[in-house]
């Protein structure tokens, strides 16, 4: 007698696999970029200078760990420094092209992204995943926060603009809407800072804490967000108005389908009707538009964070453009540079895993997968 799975077992078997084909199709992609990119800058000349530097660090590093050497006078212990620096270069030099780039994109695969010229971590390293890593969550606080943010107040400002669709209200806020979706976050953010830093003197404008930072935890904890305030509310305003008129759009037609009528005629709550009748048919268009929204503040957040001045991987192009003496070590921190675009898309392919999977959950085809 065969018995019958139930249905959320099929469900989440479904489910699973459904995440397992997203997941190595996201690799996919991650790897095929990360190839691109390592050919970009290997055939554009851009990591020879990272090359020479990283052969002269390698080789003070392997004369320290040499008893032998470590101990040589210095002008012969600098002669054995320089002939170690030749040797790995010379190593470097004589691997085949497309062998170096699939070595150095399985090392970005496992974070193994090299040295910086110029730049520490905040704890010493000169790793640049350190560096990197250490300003991710940042940059993910800010973003995730201002985002989620504007996606809540988008979404209810959009039910009350569809619900006095054409009235004077709705027109109004359409139009603020459109403004704030027009304008670029970091001019918004340059308003701000002139209304609530300069004018009224409410929040600073710069960094992340004062100087010197609080030492009592609840103070550190306050003084932290009195900092994220104004960029967070940079990127909530200038989110949000997308987030209304999409969710106006969508549910506009929504409102005046037969089942809709008929909850409403029944005396169901209006708030009950907008939340099983309505929302639950636009919530997997407003997923999707959750991801490309998610996309584009990101991509944004790089000139936000240079306008604050917050620590996340945004300001951290700006320290590695800006970093450097051009005639000596070169006007960038060319490491780091190679690096962020990794760091952005492993970002943006892990918030697209968690909306596409979201987005199978929501939809009721996916129970579909099970059977195929």
């Amino acid at each position: 007698m065969r018995l019958n799975k139930p249905p959320y077992f099929s469900f989440v078997l479904a489910l699973a696999r459904f995440a397992a084909k997203r997941i190595a199709y996201l690799l996919l992609v991650l790897v095929l970029f990360i190839v691109f990119l390592m050919l970009f800058v290997n055939s554009t000349g851009m990591m020879n200078d990272v090359m020479q530097r990283q052969a002269f660090r390698e080789a003070i590093q392997s004369c320290q760990r040499d008893e032998a050497c470590n101990t040589l006078p210095f002008r012969q212990r600098n002669a054995e420094i320089l002939s170690r620096r030749l040797e790995i270069l010379a190593q470097q030099q004589a691997e085949p092209f497309l062998i170096r780039v699939l070595r150095q994109t399985w090392g970005y695969l496992t974070l193994d992204w090299g040295i910086a010229l110029y730049h520490q971590s905040r704890t010493g390293s000169f790793l640049v995943a350190d560096i990197v890593l250490e300003r991710i969550p940042f940059t993910i606080g800010l973003f995730s926060t201002g985002t989620l943010l504007g996606a809540y107040i988008g979404i209810r400002t959009g039910l009350k603009m569809a619900s006095k669709a054409l009235r004077p209200s709705d027109r109004g806020l359409t139009f603020l809407s459109l403004m704030t979706t027009v304008i670029p976050p970091w001019i918004w953010g340059i308003y701000f800072i002139f209304i609530f830093a300069i004018t009224l003197r409410l929040f600073p404008s710069y960094g992340y804490l004062t100087v010197p930072p609080p030492r009592d935890p609840w103070e550190y904890t306050a003084n932290f967000l009195w900092h994220l305030a104004l960029p967070l509310l940079t990127l909530t305003f200038a989110s949000f108005g997308a987030w209304a008129y999409v969710t106006r759009n969508l549910v506009l037609p929504t409102e005046r389908e037969d089942h809709v009528q008929a909850a409403r005629a029944r005396g169901v709550p209006e708030r009950t009707v907008m939340k099983k009748h309505v929302l639950r048919v636009a919530y997997p268009p407003l997923v999707t538009t959750l991801a490309i929204a998610l996309i584009a503040t990101l991509n944004g957040i790089i000139l936000v964070e240079g306008i604050f001045g917050w620590p996340g991987i945004g300001w951290l192009y700006w320290e590695a453009l800006s970093f450097g003496d051009l005639e000596t070590y070169g006007p960038v921190d060319t490491p780091i540079l190679v690096a962020l675009p990794v760091a952005f898309a492993m970002i943006f392919l892990v918030v697209i895993f968690i909306l596409d999977l979201t987005y199978g959950y929501l939809d009721p085809r996916i129970r579909a997968l099970d059977r195929k």
